[in-house]
């Protein structure tokens, strides 16, 4: 068992939480950015990072450099925009790295939350509620058969 390793499947990079939960995200906030840091475990191999591509629109990814040298760190900033998008979403993030001359690959990342509408406004009530009593609720299980 390893623990504490960087994931790195038949790929250049390691990354330690290729996949994000990024929570309960409210609409009106604002887009969120999340970084994901990139090592390159090789001991003389530079890697190139060729191409950044998203799922989607809402999700732009950008790179503080394109070049990882060997046994070293850069930054991925990930950015979600969550403007009209309300619900559960799934996005991926495909990097294509090079070593080399000719050996590619490709690496995938993910994010993923909730995103909160605020569309709800509260009014004040005039008066004050009086004699406020709880009416009891049943449950009849739903089967096969109809109650007569």
């Amino acid at each position: 068992m390893l623990l504490g390793a960087s994931v790195n499947l038949y790929g250049q990079i390691q990354v330690k939480e290729p996949v994000r939960d990024l929570g309960d995200i409210f609409e009106k906030s604002g887009p969120v950015t999340i970084q994901f840091e990139l090592f390159n475990p090789y001991r003389s191999d530079t890697i190139s990072i060729v191409d950044i591509v998203t799922s989607c629109g809402c999700t732009a990814a950008l790179a503080e450099d394109t070049l990882i040298m060997p046994r070293s760190s850069v930054s991925l900033d990930v950015k979600y925009d969550p403007k009209n998008r309300p619900g559960l979403f799934v996005k991926s993030i495909e990097l294509t790295t090079r070593a080399g001359v000719t050996d590619r690959h490709k690496f995938y990342l993910k994010i993923l939350g909730n995103v909160i509408q605020e569309s709800f406004t509260g009014r004040e009530v005039a008066g004050e509620l009086k004699d406020y009593q709880v009416a009891p609720i049943y449950f009849y299980p739903i089967t096969g058969r109809t109650h007569q």
